[in-house]
């Protein structure tokens, strides 16, 4: 009976560790906010006249941070820094339908960085 009582009291300690630890890393998860950069280069048919709209939505965006845009010819480049939680929440917004929705059409190649 000893051995047993041993046994379940190492069992309980054990979960009782992992359940702290795991409350742990749930909570730093959330609460440490690293900044990612992300970015996008597209090349379309034709370009609006400026791209302020998109710096303006792409800054509203949760968690964007800072936006850069810059165009040469026909391609726009998309650069912009987000403060996530390690599970990358929230979600990196994707561009492609706002570009369309801008007047960056058609859309001939997309591609993210």
């Amino acid at each position: 009976m000893a051995e047993m009582r041993f046994s379940l009291r190492t069992l309980l300690i054990g979960l009782s560790v992992v359940c702290a630890l795991s409350a742990i890393v749930g909570i730093g998860a959330k609460a440490i906010k690293p900044s990612y950069g992300y970015g996008i280069q597209a090349k379309c048919g034709r370009l609006p006249a400026d791209d302020s709209s998109l710096e303006t939505w792409l800054s509203a965006q949760p968690g964007v941070v800072r936006v850069h845009v810059q165009r040469e010819n026909n391609q726009v480049h998309v650069i912009w820094i987000m403060s996530q939680d390690l599970m990358r929440n929230p979600p990196v917004p994707d561009l492609r339908p706002e570009l369309e929705n801008l007047g960056y059409t058609p859309i001939i190649s997309y591609d993210r960085r």
